[in-house]
């Protein structure tokens, strides 16, 4: 019984000690609140002053986009310094030289007094280049190409195939095209507008950051043609009962709006007098395609008539 009571009694003093503890704690940390040092990691940069540069015939890139800054503040300030609620701003209108250039940053916090840092920890390197314009090429990324049966016959840029992108000279002479964003016409029937993302892109299709483009997005209509094989016909005059025939190609693949396409008959070749044949021999012609549609690419442009005399 007095072992019991004795673990009992350590328990109280224990738990009395816990109590006094977290008490203190909180005193101090609350209470007190007193000054302490923490370094806060990642401030995102902002720059500013681009647009004076550029009209100067430079442009910039940072090479520290982060900075890491020691502080000294009250203890319960530390909930609001973070790097989400933090930034320097480094202004560029100034720079002239060309090169790894050394910025001192204005920092930003949520509080007017009581924070305190090294401004030495505020210095931000950036590269100013030749400032360039430069013309390239918008290239539709398809990742799925209409389904069997259609094709993109044309590609329409409302405002051209053409877009100027401007920056430091190194990067704008890493861009071989903008590139749209992926795109899926697998379900194309008929011509579509689409409004697509673009994105200078190098030799190897990746992005080139540090770029600005002049439009962000670009308004394509993409031109979709149905394709279908049409038989043809010929009709033969004269006495044809000795002799055998044969035309190739018997059908063509021709491709246009699917509208035209579908009211397509089959292509009438006209008459032909077999008179000139009853020996055998060929004819050929010129097929004539129905107005509207075209021919698929690799299709013959003509057709052939063989005679044959029968046995």
């Amino acid at each position: 019984m007095l072992k019991r009571t004795k673990l009992n009694t350590k328990a109280v003093h224990l738990l009395v000690c816990i109590i006094s503890a977290f008490c203190l704690w909180v005193y101090v940390s609350y209470v007190e609140n007193p000054d302490m040092t923490r370094t806060i990691t990642n401030i995102p940069v902002v720059v500013t002053g681009e647009t004076k540069l550029n009209e100067n015939g430079f442009a910039s890139k940072p090479l520290d986009t982060k900075i890491d800054v020691k502080i000294r503040a009250k203890r319960n300030m530390f909930n609001d310094l973070t790097a989400k609620t933090m930034k320097a701003t480094i202004d560029v209108s100034s720079l002239s030289a060309v090169g790894e250039n050394t910025v001192t940053a204005s920092l930003s916090y949520p509080f007017t007094s009581g924070v305190t840092f090294d401004r030495s920890q505020l210095e931000v390197r950036v590269n100013v280049e030749e400032y360039i314009k430069k013309e390239f090429e918008i290239q539709p990324n398809v990742a799925k190409n209409p389904s069997d049966g259609y094709l993109t016959h044309e590609t329409v840029f409302a405002d051209g195939k053409y877009i100027e992108v401007s920056g430091c000279k190194g990067d704008i002479e890493k861009i071989v095209y903008i590139s749209t964003e992926k795109l899926d016409l697998s379900d194309l029937t008929s011509d579509t507008e689409k409004t697509v993302t673009l994105t200078a892109v190098d030799a190897n299709g990746k992005k080139v950051e540090n770029v600005k483009l002049s439009s962000e997005t670009a308004e394509i209509t993409f031109v979709i043609y149905k394709q279908q094989s049409i038989p043809l016909s010929l009709e033969l005059i004269g006495d044809s009962t000795n002799l055998d025939y044969e035309i190739s190609p018997k059908e063509v693949m021709v491709h246009g709006p699917a509208q035209v396409v579908d009211a397509l008959e089959p292509i009438n070749l006209g008459r032909l007098n077999t008179a000139s044949y009853t020996s055998g021999g060929t004819y050929s012609a010129r097929i004539p395609v129905p107005s509207g549609v075209e021919l698929v690419e690799n299709e013959p442009s003509e057709y052939t008539v063989t005679f044959t005399p029968k046995n």
